[in-house]
């Protein structure tokens, strides 16, 4: 690139000096040199005339607000000839009127003039046209597209693309003069030299210039005025009115809404502005609005729509629909910059466009019904007059069949009524043959009784054909088809009726509706009919039924007149029914003093009592009276009028009688009952109780009114273990086995309490010998049952004792003879009772032992009821051995149960034994304490110390003194006393030996580690009663084990813990579950440091290191505490720190992970923003330098957090998260800053990682496909070559893209087997088809070289080795190389370049003017061909700017002598542009998309 002298040079040299207009980019090589290219090509080199130019700049320099241009273009038209009046006139001149566009009609009108070979002379109509032409291009360039072709036509495409090159630069020009108004202060040579002469020569010209900026500002104070008064003109109207208003950019932000929108959307207007739909509204609604704003955006054309919207706030809530108007929203230039849109809420309308929509469709509907039915009533009008004709079933059954058959228009019918579970063929019409009439068909089974069971209408188009349904007989008559409807009343099937034709007949779903009308209604006949019958039966046999009842019966009118009297009533009163009809009752069977009663039954009776129910005195005929009783109801019409009175009388005189014996026998038997001291309980035959005495009240404690009615079982009555025998005892009751029984059961009293009873159960029997009841009389023996318990238990005690004891129980008179002795003698002795008893005690004792003996038992006869303990001693055994015996004796000679006194002796043979062992064991015990080499204790089971030994002392450092007792834990290290007490006394609750390793301290401070195990002393019951045990001192062993364990946690370089270490730490946070503390890992990578260390060296490394290690440890001790070890048992606590710069609760662990990496656990915080302050703290520290012998150096970090919100289960992935942020860091260009973990990161790195595999075994099983697109030239249309696309065929992704694989590949190495693949393939394809269309024009292929294996050695020999082995025309061939990769304009890639070239083959810059831009030594690189962006390309039919460059390009290419390719080509428009723009060749989807190589054959047939 050249520097900005060498190009002031340049400039000086056109124009004799440096025009200050390019001083502002002096500094900046870049920006001048393209500020001088554009002058160079648009202004200085264009071939337009150079008065036209410097009076189109000088006019339109007008609307500059600098007078830069203005001025120096002025002073240039004098150096033209112009006058200084004439150049007043110029700028005074009147833009051209837009609407008259009087100047331009000169050209517009000139249809018939020739396109121009040369540029008119000047000042002609033509050339003023043409000027007046440019300038309204460059004012209204939104109204002049239509004109453009025409002009085009005229100046052909040399001087139209020079003249709009050269508006462009105008523009450019007066952009750059207002970004620097400085120069307004500048004083350029041309002004120096001319403008004196031109105010000399008219002196207005200076008067213009100098109110040149009152007027530009005067002209921008009129347009903000007029702008402002329109914008409150038009905020007044968006704020009063009730539509919706809204503005967009082109990322669907809100620019400007008014209040209506700001209403609907329940926010303020300054909550909108900024944001996009889908902040504002449901996922679903923000796509449906983001799709139609960019297809409107994209189409460019308004558009009127009804979007639907959920309001959430507001004063109507809900689902809301609106009327909206959306349209591009441009800028000056025409460019669409957003989208503008009116809505209105239609919400209301919509309802009720949709009601009035609904009232007519039901409107139709129902006329249509109405129809409809009139015709159905039409047709069924007969079947109704039918139903109604006769009640005999037969005759309407035939009657109705008649008038279906003509409703339907069918053959023939028949009705099959239901019986039970069978239907009757009843009546049937129609039919040549007789109608087996009573023949059944059961239900479910045939064509009537599927109809019957399923209750659904059924059709059979073609019975003779059918074999499931259809009866063999319906097909004897010759009927085709059936349809058959269920007679059904309130889902009560009556039976089936069907239609019969004798051919084939499809029915219509009308004829199914009448039929089943028609059904409907003559299942209501039917029913009539069958009630009718069903009544007259009914009154036949209840005329019957009262004539031969045992009850008296008879009936009156309303004047209680006799009319009926049954022969019961005959034989009750002696009257006959034809002497009491027609007569009142008081005439015949009332007595005189009855009538008062009977008269009170008549008027309950005339008032509507329907239960008249009266017992009273009646007379006969012979004169008798009797007891009757009767129940009378009126007989009433339906109506409700009473039309007379029935009544039913029953003879109960003999009855009443037995009653009233039977009470008396009752009230006798009642006074037993209450005056006895059972209770008495009665039971009915269902063991239901129906008397429950005062007595069982008082037994059982529950009331009559609680149990009565209650069987057995209905509550907690009986006792649980005697129910068994209580069922049997009430079964042999039952069964009349036996008729009483006395037993004996527990009872449960009301109040819970379990008592003892005697039951005394007989039962009642009818005569035939069925049980009426049961009678059972309880007596309460709980006391008595009680007393004889105890006594027999007290026996059984005693007994069991003397026989069952353990020790011997011996009874001697007061001459020393055993009168007793327990059975126990054998056991212990050997002998039998007989041996002993009546012999004299002294016969079994040593001699030795005998007067003692004695002695102390005159001493015990002589104090009765006293017990005096015995001397030991020795019993013969019966085996001839002597036992040794302890005793107590009891004086109890004037006890007349025992009369004697009483010896408990006891066998304390092996305890004695025992004792003597164990003095020789503690004898040798002693002597192995004093010799052992560790420490022995024995302490009781609370810890109290009751011995330890020597070595114990000299470990400890106490006297055998201060041990005992309690002493002992003096010795105890403080921190551990409380978890050894725990361990013991858990060993001593479970029964366990104990063993622990603690510390022991010495008075002096002497700390030593023990290994102490012991093992449970046990009492005879199991219990610990004790420990006996060693201490071992493991101090040794604990240190090397230290010094391991450091090893293996921490970092030997820095002392900091290491990746294991931090990974434990990690591991108890996450044991926390469900809800561990909130933590973060940060993970800190430091930059370049592998430069630091190849180039100082692996020593200056490590100093790096550690003093990376104590920055960053020294920034987070003032911001937070560090968590101890917890890896060891006794740091549990944080040290202590009063800085009050720290973060509350906020903890941390530094740790070394690797070469140059470091982690921090930090733990404690509520949220990632402490987390993310502690990040930046150690990113400003480590921003200072490091000064490390005597040099030094700048080292910075990319930081990665991962938060523990991201919800990992393992350690290791929040480790790989936090790392996994570093990278991103790092991709992101933030080397020295930090990122905070985003989890979709890990799926999108594993993804990556999978895709890496897949893309190696890619390569290996030959899954990549090379694709060809077409390159067209754009002179004759036809095919010039090919470019070669790699694609990948994934066996389960399909294709990938090329942008998704081809980075992975250049960023893994694999770009470089793939290009080498791609060339190969490419090659050897395209030779075949140099070889098979030899017609065409060699066709060229285009490939890909990535900058990568452009740098790679051998690359030369490699391609020269593909073209020899698949015989490709080497000139035939283009490498194209990416711009960005050539940027760097290496001698090394200028080299492998003309190596290149050497070899015969072409070469390309692909996407050229996208990257960093080589265009400084583009002159100076061997290349062919310039292809152009598509970016570039398919916006340069809508975006002017994107014309330009492309312009540009191709300009730019044929000034060096290169081709250019446009790509990305898609319309037939672009190729047209492209053709003007005299682009060589153009590829993309207009022409073909990229195809397979099968594709590309036929295609070339086709262009042969």
């Amino acid at each position: 690139m050249r520097t900005s002298e060498q190009i002031k040079a340049e400039i000086k040299e056109q124009f004799g000096f440096v025009p200050p207009f390019f001083e502002p980019a002096a500094q900046t090589p870049e920006v001048l040199e393209n500020l001088w290219q554009q002058a160079l090509n648009a202004y200085i080199n264009n071939p337009l005339p150079a008065l036209f130019k410097e009076k189109l700049f000088a006019y339109l320099s007008r609307y500059c607000s600098v007078p830069y241009c203005i001025i120096c273009h002025s002073c240039t038209l004098r150096f033209l000839g112009m006058t200084a009046k004439e150049i007043l006139t110029l700028l005074q001149e009147n833009a051209p009127n837009t609407e008259e566009e009087w100047k331009v009609k000169i050209l517009l009108s000139s249809t018939q003039i020739e396109p121009l070979t040369d540029w008119p002379v000047a000042n002609p109509d033509l050339e003023t046209s043409l000027y007046y032409y440019a300038i309204l291009i460059y004012l209204k360039p939104d109204i002049t597209q239509p004109y453009r072709q025409e002009l085009l036509r005229l100046l052909g495409k040399f001087y139209y693309n020079h003249l709009i090159a050269f508006i462009a630069y105008i523009k450019t020009c007066h952009h750059w003069a207002e970004c620097h108004p400085e120069l307004l202060y500048e004083a350029d040579r041309r002004v120096q030299l001319h403008l004196p002469a031109l105010l000399e020569q008219e002196p207005d010209l200076g008067i213009f210039f100098a109110n040149y900026n009152q007027k530009v500002r005067q002209e921008y104070q009129k347009r903000e005025a007029e702008l402002q008064q329109s914008n409150c003109i038009l905020q007044s109207v968006m704020t009063g009115t009730t539509d919706a208003i809204f503005l967009k950019d082109c990322e669907g932000r809100y620019l400007m809404v008014n209040s209506t929108t700001a209403r609907i959307l329940g926010k303020s207007v300054e909550e909108i502005i900024g944001k996009d739909d889908t902040e504002l509204l449901s996922p679903e609604e923000a796509r449906q609005l983001i799709e139609t704003d960019r297809r409107i955006m994209a189409t460019g054309t308004s558009e009127m729509l009804e979007e639907v919207l959920t309001i959430k706030a507001g004063k109507q809530p809900g689902v809301r629909t609106y009327l909206v108007t959306k349209d591009v929203y441009r800028d000056r230039e025409g460019n669409t910059i957003g989208l503008i849109g009116i809505g209105r809420d239609i919400t209301e309308r919509k309802r009720l466009e949709k009601e009035r929509s609904h009232l007519l469709e039901v409107q139709q509907q129902l006329i249509a019904r109405l129809q409809q039915q009139t015709i159905d009533l039409v047709a069924l009008s007969a079947v109704g007059t039918s139903a109604i004709s006769t009640l005999n079933l037969q005759q309407l059954l035939d009657v109705l069949l008649q008038c279906i058959l003509q409703v339907v228009g069918a053959d023939a019918a028949m009705i099959l009524l239901k019986e039970d579970n069978h239907l009757r063929v009843s009546a049937g019409i129609g039919i040549q043959k007789p109608i087996p009439i009573g023949f059944l068909v059961p239900m479910g089974q045939s064509f009537a009784g599927t109809i019957a069971a399923t209750r659904q209408p059924l059709y059979i188009e073609d019975a003779q054909t059918d074999l499931l349904l259809v009866n063999q007989w319906l097909k004897q008559m010759g009927i085709r088809s059936i349809l058959g409807v269920p007679l059904q009343h309130n889902n009560e099937l009556v039976g089936v009726l069907h239609v019969d034709w004798f051919t084939i007949h499809k029915f219509s779903s009308r004829e199914l509706y009448l039929l089943e009308i028609a059904a409907e209604r003559s299942c209501m006949a039917i029913l009539n009919a069958q009630l009718f019958e069903q009544t007259k039966q009914l009154q036949q046999r209840q005329k019957l039924q009262i004539d031969t009842m045992p009850i008296g019966y008879m009936v009156c009118d309303r004047f209680f007149q006799l009319t009926d009297w049954n022969p019961a009533a005959s034989n009750i009163f002696g009257f006959t029914k034809a002497e009491v009809l027609g007569k009142h009752p008081y005439e015949l069977i009332v007595p005189p003093a009855a009538k008062v009663h009977v008269e009170e039954v008549f008027q309950r009776l005339s008032q509507g009592d329907m239960t008249a129910h009266s017992v009273n005195e009646n007379v006969t005929k012979d004169g008798r009276t009797i007891l009757c009783e009767w129940y009378n109801t009126p007989l009433k019409n339906p109506d409700g009028t009473i039309i007379g009175f029935q009544g039913m009388v029953k003879d109960i005189t003999s009855r009443k009688m037995a009653e009233a014996e039977l009470q008396q026998a009752h009230q006798r038997l009642k006074f037993h009952v209450e005056n006895t001291p059972l209770a008495l309980i009665e039971w009915d035959s269902q063991f239901k109780v129906k008397i429950w005495s005062q007595q069982a009240e008082k037994i059982f404690g529950w009331k009559a009114e609680e149990v009565i009615g209650k069987s057995l079982h209905e509550w907690r009555y009986v006792y649980e273990e005697d129910l068994e025998n209580i069922r049997a005892a009430c079964a042999g009751l039952i069964d009349g086995s036996t008729p009483r029984n006395i037993s004996q059961n527990r009872n449960y009293t009301k109040d819970g309490r379990v008592i003892h009873c005697e039951w005394y159960n007989s039962t009642l029997l009818d005569e035939s010998g069925n049980l009426v009841s049961l009678l059972s009389l309880v007596l309460d023996v709980t006391a008595r049952q009680q007393a004889e318990e105890a006594l027999a238990a007290s026996e059984r005690r005693f007994r069991s004792l003397i026989e069952n004891a353990t020790d011997m129980i011996v009874v001697i008179d007061s001459g020393g003879v055993c009168r007793y002795v327990s059975p126990s003698v054998e056991r212990i002795l050997g002998y039998q009772q007989e041996e002993i008893i009546n012999k004299f005690c002294s016969e079994f004792i040593d001699p030795e032992d005998v007067p003692l003996l004695s002695q102390r038992l005159d001493r015990a006869m002589q104090n009765p009821r006293v017990s005096q303990k015995m001397i030991d001693y020795r019993v013969l055994h019966k085996d001839g051995s002597w036992r040794i015996f302890e005793a107590v004796t009891t004086n109890l000679l004037d006890d007349p149960a025992v009369q004697g006194v009483a010896i408990n002796c006891r066998d304390i043979t092996e305890r004695r034994i025992a004792e003597e062992a164990l003095k020789q064991s503690d004898r040798k015990y002693y002597t192995l304490t004093k010799v052992a080499p560790v420490a022995i204790f024995h302490a009781d089971a609370v810890g109290q110390c009751l011995y330890v030994n020597e070595r114990w002392c000299e470990i400890s450092g106490l006297s055998l003194e201060a041990s005992m007792g309690q002493g002992w834990i003096k010795a105890l290290y403080p921190g551990d006393r409380k978890r050894i007490f725990k361990e013991w006394y858990q060993a001593v609750e479970e029964n366990l030996p104990f063993q622990s390793e603690f510390r022991l301290q010495r008075p002096d401070g002497e700390i030593s580690w023990v290994f102490a195990q012991a093992i449970a002393e046990t009492g005879n019951n199991g219990e610990i009663i004790g420990y006996v045990g060693t201490l071992t001192d493991i101090t040794e062993r604990k240190q090397v084990e230290e010094q391991l364990r450091y090893y293996a946690f921490y970092d030997p370089l820095t002392g900091l813990p290491n990746r294991t270490l931090l990974l434990n730490h990690l591991r108890k946070l996450l044991a926390h579950k469900p809800h561990p503390p909130y933590f973060a890992v940060l993970f800190l990578e430091m930059n370049r440091f592998q430069v630091i260390k190849y180039s100082l060296g692996h020593l200056f490394a490590d100093q790096l290191i550690i003093a990376t290690g104590e920055r960053i440890q020294t920034c987070l001790n003032n911001l937070a505490e560090p968590i101890w070890d917890f890896e060891l048992a006794d740091n549990d606590e944080a040290i202590a720190s009063n800085n009050p710069a720290k973060i509350p609760n906020l903890k941390f662990t530094l740790s070394r992970l690797g070469l140059d990496e470091f982690a921090i656990l930090l733990t404690g915080f509520s949220t990632v923003n402490d987390a993310t302050t502690i990040a930046d703290c150690i990113y400003q520290e480590l921003q200072l330098p490091f000064n490390l012998d005597g040099r030094e150096v700048f080292v910075t970090a990319s930081i990665g957090i991962a938060p523990s919100s991201i919800n990992y289960d393992r350690a290791e992935d929040f480790l790989r998260a936090a790392d996994t942020a570093v990278h991103h860091a790092k991709q992101l260009g933030k080397a020295g800053g930090y990122v905070v973990f985003e989890p979709q990161w890990h799926a999108g790195a594993l993804e990556r990682l999978q895709l890496e595999t897949d893309l190696r075994w890619a390569i290996e099983r030959q899954q990549l496909r090379v694709y060809y697109q077409p390159v067209v030239s754009l002179k004759n249309n036809r095919i010039s070559g090919f470019e070669a696309l790699v694609r990948w065929q994934h066996p389960t992704r399909g294709i990938v893209s090329p942008s998704e694989f081809i980075p992975l590949a250049e960023e893994t190495g694999l770009i470089g087997p793939i290009d080498r693949w791609v060339l190969r393939e490419a090659c050897r394809q395209v030779a075949m088809w140099q070889e098979a269309f030899p017609s065409l024009a060699p066709l060229t292929l285009s490939v890909n070289l990535s900058g990568l294996e452009l740098s790679q050695l051998g690359l030369i020999e490699r391609i020269d080795k593909i073209l020899r082995e698949t015989g490709v025309r080497r000139h035939t061939l283009k490498l194209e190389i990416t711009e960005s990769k050539l940027a760097g304009n290496t001698s090394f890639e200028i080299a492998m370049l003309q190596q290149l070239k050497a070899l015969g083959i072409q070469l390309s810059i692909d996407d050229f003017g996208t990257g960093y831009s080589c265009l400084a030594r583009l002159h100076q690189m061997p290349i062919d061909t310039l292809k152009i962006d598509r970016s570039f390309v398919s916006q340069m039919s809508i975006d002017s700017e994107s014309l330009e460059i492309v312009r540009t390009i191709i300009t730019l290419a044929h000034s060096l002598g290169m081709d250019a390719i446009a790509e990305g080509v898609e319309s037939e428009f672009q190729q047209e542009q492209l053709v003007e723009l005299e682009c060589e060749y153009g590829q993309g989807y207009f022409f073909s998309k990229p195809i397979d190589s099968t594709s590309v054959w036929g295609l070339l047939s086709a262009n042969c």
